[in-house]
């Protein structure tokens, strides 16, 4: 690649205990990140994970990472766990906490019921995050989502109770990205 160093480097998808168990084991991944960061390859280590918000949390809770990449939207805040409790104790250790799913779900409403691709990342960044991931389909989303990002006005409490009621009913389905909730 060329480069010298990486800035962040993650442990990617944690899903199991299986996984936690072999990433710290002997011989296990963990060793290698930490091993690299030393060495001075890498700058920052991260974890990522969407399946469990207790395996997740038990890596932000235990590892030396410095960031995590975590589910950032409504149906999150309608089931718990990743919003809750894995922010919880990334920021408490002080860790990034970076924001993925933005958009997730908002398949499963329609615009006619006001859920935007502005409303969600207006959501997510009235969280306590470093950065938010936003997948675009067309330059026009990435133009919209960058005015919004430039001009970010934070959910006001009655946006978000009408936005956490519309995805309520929907949120399990929403949250596809889960094992079993």
């Amino acid at each position: 690649m060329g480069l010298d160093r990486l800035d962040l480097w993650q442990i990617h998808d944690l899903r199991t205990r299986q996984d936690i168990e072999e990433i710290e084991g002997p011989g296990g991944a963990l060793r290698a990140f930490v091993e690299a960061k030393d060495a001075g390859l890498v700058r920052y280590l991260g974890v990522t994970g969407h399946h469990a918000p207790r395996i997740l949390e038990h890596a932000v809770k235990n590892w030396p990472v410095d960031a995590v990449l975590m589910p950032v939207n409504p149906a999150e805040a309608v089931l718990g766990g990743f919003l809750d409790r894995v922010m919880a104790a990334a920021l408490d250790r002080g860790l990034a906490v970076i924001g993925m799913k933005v958009l997730g779900g908002s398949h499963y409403i329609s615009p006619e019921d006001g859920v935007t691709a502005e409303l969600l990342l207006r959501f997510a960044l009235s969280r306590e995050v470093s950065t938010a991931i936003v997948g675009c389909a067309s330059p026009r989303e990435v133009q919209t989502l960058a005015r919004v990002g430039r001009e970010f006005e934070p959910l006001a409490a009655e946006e978000e109770k009408k936005l956490l009621d519309l995805f309520r009913p929907h949120a399990r389905r929403m949250a596809y990205y889960r094992g079993g909730i």
